[in-house]
């Protein structure tokens, strides 16, 4: 059963939802996350979910929905990192190199979703989706690691899933702004 917090949270969510859904503001910025979500190779309803609680405070433009996913993928990939390496310090010997190496995957993930986000800021955009391209190689390496050391660690695996998800929304979220020239 859920917790009373999160039951009022859910419906405090949804009163919210109905009061933006109504506004004619809100219903642009629906419609910029949705065409962005219909573009992007994650499912469709995924990533509206996703993006949803940011719609009304961030996605004004295409350039701050942009930055919203970059920063969300920044973020993943940061959380992802923080965990591995709690991981390393608790794991045996054994599993120490996989995750060694999974640190230094989601690092590089991190640092070319940085790199994007400022490449963006400073009005280039022209290096931003190939960033954004070699940051989703981190967690694929990091699975590679994985399965070539025979090892299995889920908790890892769905971090690299988010990781991914939300570069794949960014990717596509920056080629669209590359193609406006905004």
């Amino acid at each position: 059963m859920e917790s009373p917090i999160i039951v009022r949270m859910i419906l405090l969510k949804t009163a919210m939802a109905l009061l933006l859904v109504s506004s004619p503001v809100a219903a642009q910025e629906i419609e910029l996350v949705k065409e962005v979500c219909g573009k992007t190779s994650v499912r469709y309803d995924d990533c509206t979910e996703a993006l949803y609680d940011f719609q009304t405070v961030t996605t004004k433009d295409l350039r701050a929905l942009t930055m919203l996913t970059l920063n969300l993928a920044m973020a993943n990939s940061s959380e992802a990192m923080g965990f591995v390496s709690g991981m390393v310090e608790n794991s045996p010997p054994a599993m120490k190199p996989v995750l060694d190496s999974c640190f230094g995957f989601l690092y590089g993930s991190y640092f070319s979703f940085h790199s994007a986000i400022l490449d963006i800021n400073m009005g280039g955009k022209s290096t931003a989706a190939s960033l954004i391209t070699n940051a989703l190689a981190g967690p694929a390496d990091c699975r590679t690691a994985m399965e070539l050391a025979k090892v299995s660690i889920p908790a890892v695996q769905t971090r690299c899933n988010n990781v991914e998800f939300f570069g794949k929304i960014s990717y596509t979220a920056t080629s669209m702004l590359t193609k406006t020239g905004s």
